[in-house]
């Protein structure tokens, strides 16, 4: 209580002291003294005043929290009066410090932050590599028997995620993601419901295959569609048109295994097969690997022997659960499958962490950069505000004050500084994560819980990184500015003819240009990157002028009892028919999305040649696709409506992987297998097109075979790829909505998905030019103030020299050369530093090398130029000083 009551306590020991003097001065005066000797007496045996309250306030319990409130205000009315300094150095901070934040923010929501469940350590993922090295799961046999042989789990969980079917609530029809899970899913991850129960080991069976029909909803699924009603409990809703009894509500916030979106509807694994209409037992011999499998290790089981014991277990479980109708070429491709074992205490988010991890590694290393960057324009900031206040500095040393008091007062003003600088940047990363978090998820269907603001942890860790930085810029100044041997020196000194090297703040600004060197040099690649990635010749007409209709959500049992034969060709001649439309396709998948399935594709007359087969991105297309996507037919013919899905197998490849497979042979007529489906191992070549990067502009790799989609088992729901000009999209919607089956969803030009394809690019492009600019930024700012404070400590001798005729020109090329002189050297360290750093970003640049010449001239030639423009505003102050006002002698 007493520091809010100084006032009063320093009042109560005045009293006191007074006191005391006037008992000792009526002593003095009864031995005889005057009453002026006597006062004179007391004083000199009670000692001075002055240094007895300090000494009794140093003595108090609370002396130092005391010191520091006076620290405190002290700094804040020091602030006020630089007005200009104190919003430049808190702009700097919160840049700095708000740009770690919130690069760190999203890493630790996307690689570092544990699953929010019981024990997540101990979550161990097991999946598979294809031939083709594509990351993949494990089908339902191959789950059932690794879950009855393993004995390094204490449990082993699979899920079935994000499929979509369509939810019957009783009142409406909706869109819903669908999880289908093993019963111990919630109980092995601690998860309590927030309504009725969640599933348990009873609702299924796995030896046995069987099932019972119940589901548990989301919480928001919940929440939208039945109104928080605890009444839902009990409710019977349809999937697909099949039934389900509602049994509970998962938790607010529950995402399972993954970090974007809460599952809908979660059913059991085993009752999957009833959503297509198929019976439980037929999902025993199942090729799909589509089962997430996590397990929980044993507490005394390391990773390391969980690897070395499904190693052993998993040749005879892959052996034991070939499909019946695998053979040949198929059948070894299936067995060549690879078995993989990662933790999964952070969750399972393969295509999202492949997507940004790497990216925000990176930029995570640069925004550190940056932040040292600022400490070190802070601290040369400091310094010259140092100097300015060596006078006063120096009066409080003379006066009595220790150095180790004066240090501590201007640490007081460096970590206050950066603290507030904390706060604004932590209120600049939650502005920012929103906005990149809403950027990357714009286009999901579905909502989104992915939480990549800062928590309590990053919270913590901005305050201590502000501290710290704080006490880094502050440090070094304020112990050069108080190393002086004797005050006497610079009390006598006239600020105006003060003079010195400042060699620390030139060492400084140094440092300042070479980091500045590597940091833009870093983000010059990624931008020129992706401009030159932008600027590919993919072989596909990317423009405005065509268009890709995505399916949206389909009519109930739209596709029940559709002829796709019939219905195909009915559809596309009803959307050829509207105005402004000049050509219409259908395409399974998203053209520019990175998407495409990946296949190994050999010839059947001799599989000796390829044995692997080649890498391609196979493509289920309508007739006409090619010439509306401006993919031209280099010989043989096109799809026609005769390749339907009773027709001969047949296929289209790409002019580079029909001269990689045949050579100089003609390749029409020849046949290849194309995967591993039992349908598409014999397919006869009936045309080759020209090589297109249709599916994923940044992979040179051209491969491509292209199959009838009528021939696709999965023909339903594909998209509708457009040309033309002026077209009405409602006219458009009403000529697909009118045949009653399904219904368009998103429009967007192939212009807009290729843009969107790049989100990757574009984000780390725009985050590191960010980053860029703040660092050349700060490298100006560094060398204007180094060379504002050369100049003004020069002020007299300028002054001289103008008096005595030197030219003002002299005077400008005389400060912008010493200004060169620091840039030209830092730019020499920073050449090097930034040639050894930019192989880092090697993997995230397309069509051009980390030593790209032209960044590694530009780069140096901006940073030259802006310390140019930076000396130039002190150089013209330096010739335009009067020789009459410097001279003047106070």
């Amino acid at each position: 209580m007493t520091l809010f009551r100084r006032q009063h306590r320093d009042d109560r020991l005045d009293e006191e002291i007074q006191a005391h003097l006037e008992f000792a001065t009526a002593d003095f005066i009864a031995q005889g003294l005057s009453p002026d000797a006597a006062r004179t007496a007391a004083l000199r045996s009670f000692g001075g005043v002055t240094q007895t309250k300090e000494t009794w306030r140093e003595t108090y319990t609370l002396a130092w929290l005391d010191t520091f409130w006076q620290d405190l205000r002290y700094a804040f009315r020091s602030y006020r009066k630089t007005p200009g300094f104190t919003i430049a150095a808190l702009v700097t901070l919160t840049l700095a410090i708000g740009a770690n934040t919130a690069v760190f923010s999203l890493l630790n929501a996307l690689v570092l932050r544990a699953l929010p469940v019981r024990d997540p350590g101990s979550l161990v993922q097991v999946g598979t590599l294809t031939r083709s090295a594509s990351e993949s799961n494990l089908t339902l046999p191959m789950f059932r028997r690794l879950a009855t042989q393993q004995q390094v789990f204490s449990s082993l969980i699979g899920a079935w995620g994000n499929s979509v079917s369509e939810v019957d609530t009783g009142g409406a029809n909706v869109h819903a993601l669908i999880w289908a899970v093993t019963g111990n899913l919630y109980a092995e991850l601690g998860i309590w419901p927030a309504a009725g129960r969640l599933l348990t080991t009873d609702d299924m069976s796995l030896n046995p295959l069987s099932a019972v029909s119940v589901a548990v909803i989301g919480h928001t699924f919940w929440q939208r569609h039945l109104h928080g009603d605890p009444a839902s409990v009990g409710r019977t809703i349809h999937l697909d048109g099949v039934p389900f009894t509602i049994v509970g509500v998962a938790p607010p916030g529950f995402t399972g295994f993954g970090l974007v979106t809460e599952a809908d509807v979660t059913i059991p694994l085993t009752a999957l097969p009833l959503l297509t209409g198929k019976s439980i037992p037929s999902f025993a011999t199942s090729a799909s690997p589509g089962v997430h499998v996590v397990g929980r290790r044993k507490p005394t089981v390391p990773i390391e022997q969980v690897r070395a014991q499904l190693a052993t277990l998993w040749p005879a479980i892959k052996a034991a659960s070939v499909p019946p109708d695998y053979s040949g070429a198929g059948r070894d491709d299936f067995l060549a499958t690879r078995l993989t074992v990662a933790s999964a205490a952070t969750g399972i988010e393969i295509g999202l962490r492949k997507k940004f991890a790497q990216p925000l590694w990176l930029l995570m290393a640069v925004a550190a950069l940056i932040l040292l960057l600022a400490c070190v324009n802070l601290a040369s900031l400091f310094l010259s505000r140092g100097a300015a206040r060596s006078h006063e500095i120096a009066v409080r040393l003379a006066l009595g004050a220790s150095r180790s008091r004066v240090v501590r007062q201007m640490l007081t003003e460096g970590v206050l500084l950066s603290l507030v600088g904390g706060a604004c940047g932590m209120a600049f990363a939650f502005w920012s994560c929103r906005a990149i978090t809403a950027v990357i998820f714009e286009e999901n269907l579905f909502g989104v819980s992915f939480d990549g603001a800062p928590d309590a942890r990053v919270i913590a860790l901005t305050a201590l990184v502000a501290m710290t930085a704080g006490i880094l810029f502050s440090v070094v100044p304020a112990w050069l500015v108080t190393r002086r041997p004797s005050s006497t020196e610079v009390l006598q000194q006239s600020t105006r003819t003060a003079t010195g090297t400042n060699r620390p703040g030139r060492l400084l600004v140094t440092a300042q240009v070479a980091l500045s060197l590597v940091l833009v040099a870093n983000a010059g690649l990624l931008v020129r990157s992706l401009a030159l990635t932008r600027a590919i010749q993919t072989g596909v007409d990317r423009t405005d002028g065509v268009l890709v209709a995505y399916p949206g959500q389909a009519q109930r049992g739209a596709y029940d009892t559709v002829d796709n034969d019939s219905y195909y060709p009915d559809v596309l001649q009803r959307i050829a028919a509207v105005a402004g439309v000049r050509r219409v396709g259908v395409s399974l998948l998203k053209p520019a999305t990175g998407g495409g399935f990946s296949d190994l594709v050999a010839p059947v007359s001799d599989p000796s040649v390829l044995t692997r087969g080649v890498e391609s991105t196979r493509s289920p297309v309508s007739p006409g696709f090619f010439d509306v996507v401006g993919i031209p037919l280099v010989v043989g013919r096109d799809f026609d409506w005769s390749d339907r899905s009773t027709g001969r197998r047949v296929t289209i490849l790409s002019q580079s992987l029909a001269r990689r497979l045949f050579g100089d042979h003609e390749p029409i007529g020849q046949h290849v297998r194309v995967g591993l489906s039992p349908d598409r191992q014999d397919l006869e070549v009936v045309g080759v097109v020209a090589d297109a990067r249709l599916y994923n502009v940044k992979n040179d790799n051209v491969f491509a075979a292209y199959t009838p989609a009528l021939q696709d088992p999965n023909a339903s729901g594909k998209c509708f790829v457009i040309r033309g000009s002026g077209i009405s999209y409602p006219e458009l919607r009403r000529a697909v909505e009118g045949l009653g089956r399904e219904r368009i969803g998103d429009i967007v030009t192939l212009r807009y998905i290729t843009d969107r394809a790049l989100l990757q690019e574009r984000l780390t492009a725009l985050l590191s030019g960010f980053f860029g600019a703040l660092a050349l930024l700060l490298a100006g700012i560094g060398v204007f103030g180094l060379m504002s404070y050369s100049v003004a400590q020069r002020r007299r001798e300028i002054g001289i020299r103008l008096a005595l005729g030197a030219n003002p020109r002299r005077m400008v090329i005389d400060v912008v050369r010493d200004g060169l002189g620091v840039t030209l050297t830092g730019v020499a360290i920073g050449l090097i530093a930034a040639i050894a750093t930019v192989q880092f970003a090697r993997s995230l640049l397309s069509g051009l090398t980390p030593y790209d010449p032209v960044t590694l001239l530009a780069a140096p030639a901006l940073l030259v130029a802006t310390a140019v423009i930076a000396c130039w505003l002190p150089a013209m102050r330096a010739a335009r000083v009067d020789p009459m006002i410097a001279l003047r002698v106070e």
